[in-house]
């Protein structure tokens, strides 16, 4: 079915591609066999872009972005680590020991008093098999989340949508022109007769971000959809029907809203995230800057656009002006060509993976869209909450401003991020397993990637899955565990007056680890 402008959603079931789940409890090691010989580091110097390649189709295969973390997000690459997500859930540990509460307790109380945890910490532990609590420290205070706020816009994305949903790009024109005659000495075999006239097309975003500049690649999530496709396919629909010079329009009208009143006046400028629009290149990106984020676009759309008139060009067809912003006409238009983004399961990992605020945007955007809410930053963080509600999550406390966490003013609780876990970690829900799996493993992927590296834990590499939280003053944890006894925990932990960034995620990746040490019981 449809849901909105560019937005398809298809009926997916349990068993659905990825979404594997077996009865027994078993041990998360067998995640990391990235972590032999130790996590690559790669915080400081950021990936470069890869150097666009062929695939044996003959497709060049669009390079993703890297980015290193800074200060306003803690977005990061994923380099080169191999993160065997599928075999993350085989089941939940229901026959192994439960942990106690005093056990818990007495492993966890002296490591929340690190000083690099500030004067504010909250904390939350659940069995993810069935949601009891087994610890609690504040754990109904709001607090600021940073990027652990990706955690509840990937849930709500997956119910909402479903994880097969994916996001369209299209061209349309509104009516088909009248052809001129053919002009005067064609040759023989030219077309009989073919339009010199500057009809409109549209150029109609549905919500992909990820788009390549040139062609689109089948194995990427950053790249699926090609703007060169798009313009090969529209070319030869013009061609067909004798329409050799068009003007581009861009109908960019699904979002309203391209930048958060709450975010850091140089968040954009210094590539943290691009406004936010229904299409782009790259998430914004038009230039690497080693050791930081890319530069981003000022229009994203509008870049997307020109970069689709020049592929367009490049095919023969004769482009009339400059793009102009112009709504597609509702009804009575034909679609000359469309591309599809990655299905929305691996946008959701891809995001949390790596902390991409922009697309995390994005995709909260698309979930105010099918909520039928307005498409602004306030629009999708109450539709993400209002979908997060459905799954018996208890939002009490919580307000989002967008689905990124990069504003200030979202505020979540532990027990809010400890329930939206526990929902995507049982049984009931298989169809949002791809915020589990999408989640960094300790030492070998995304923003855990140089993190648990301390000489006491070694040996919990792996064993631990969690989506990390960093702004300013602001450090979270959020994710499952599996302890020494293989039953699978769900924990949050929130610091929201840390001084030292780096001492605070020491504390934080110490209290994860010792809840995988110990039985606690």
């Amino acid at each position: 079915m449809v849901v909105g402008r560019g937005v398809r959603v298809r009926q997916v079931t349990s068993t659905s591609r990825r979404i594997r789940w077996a009865g027994a409890a078993v041990g998360l090691a067998v995640l990391c066999s990235a972590c032999a010989g130790g996590p690559a580091k790669n915080k400081a110097t950021p990936t470069p872009k890869a150097s666009a390649s062929v695939a044996p189709s003959g497709v060049s295969v669009a390079p993703t972005t890297d980015a290193a973390p800074g200060t306003s997000s803690d977005a990061g690459p994923d380099a080169g680590a191999t993160d065997t997500g599928d075999t993350f859930l085989t089941g939940v540990g229901v026959t192994a020991p439960l942990p106690t509460t005093p056990g818990i307790g007495a492993a966890l109380t002296p490591l929340l008093r690190a000083s690099g945890l500030g004067k504010r910490v909250s904390a939350i532990v659940l069995d993810a098999a069935t949601g009891h609590q087994l610890f609690a420290v504040d754990a109904g205070r709001s607090a600021t989340p940073a990027s652990t706020t990706k955690l509840l816009t990937a849930v709500a994305a997956l119910a909402a949508l479903g994880p097969e949903a994916s996001f369209t790009t299209s061209v349309t024109m509104p009516s088909t022109p009248p052809v001129s005659p053919p002009a005067a000495g064609a040759s023989a075999g030219t077309s009989a007769a073919v339009s010199t006239s500057a009809a409109p097309i549209f150029l109609v975003g549905g919500g992909d971000m990820l788009l390549a500049a040139g062609h689109g690649d089948g194995g990427a999530v950053n790249g699926r959809a090609g703007l060169a496709d798009l313009a090969a396919a529209t070319a030869s629909a013009l061609k067909a029907s004798g329409r050799l010079t068009v003007a581009v329009r861009l109908d960019d009208t699904l979002f309203t809203e391209s930048v958060a009143g709450d975010w850091a006046p140089t968040d954009v400028s210094d590539g943290y995230v691009a406004p936010i629009m229904p299409l782009a290149v790259d998430a914004g990106a038009v230039k690497d800057r080693p050791g930081h984020y890319p530069l981003r676009a000022k229009d994203p759309a509008m870049t997307a656009a020109n970069t689709f008139v020049k592929a367009l060009q490049a095919q023969g067809i004769t482009v009339s002006g400059p793009v102009r912003r112009a709504a597609a006409p509702p009804a009575g238009a034909t679609t000359l060509a469309k591309v599809s983004s990655a299905p929305l399961d691996e946008l959701v990992e891809y995001f949390l993976t790596y902390s991409d605020n922009t697309v995390a945007e994005d995709v909260a955007r698309l979930v105010a869209v099918h909520q039928h809410a307005p498409a602004t930053f306030d629009g999708a963080g109450k539709s993400v909450l209002k979908v997060v509600q459905t799954l018996g999550v208890d939002i009490a406390g919580g307000t989002l401003s967008g689905g990124s966490g990069l504003g200030r003013t979202t505020k979540l609780t532990p027990m809010i991020l400890a329930q939206v876990i526990q929902a995507a970690a049982g049984e009931q829900h298989p169809e949002l397993r791809a915020a589990i799996t999408g989640m960094p493993v300790a030492g070998a992927s995304g923003t855990l990637i140089d993190r648990f590296g301390g000489a006491t834990q070694q040996n919990v590499l792996g064993l631990i899955r969690a989506k990390t939280g960093t702004l300013t003053g602001v450090n979270s944890l959020a994710g499952i565990v599996m302890d020494l006894d293989q039953r699978l925990l769900v924990f949050a932990i929130m610091a929201d007056q840390t001084t030292n960034a780096v001492a605070a995620e020491s504390a934080l990746d110490r209290l994860a680890g010792r809840l995988a040490q110990c039985g606690c019981r």
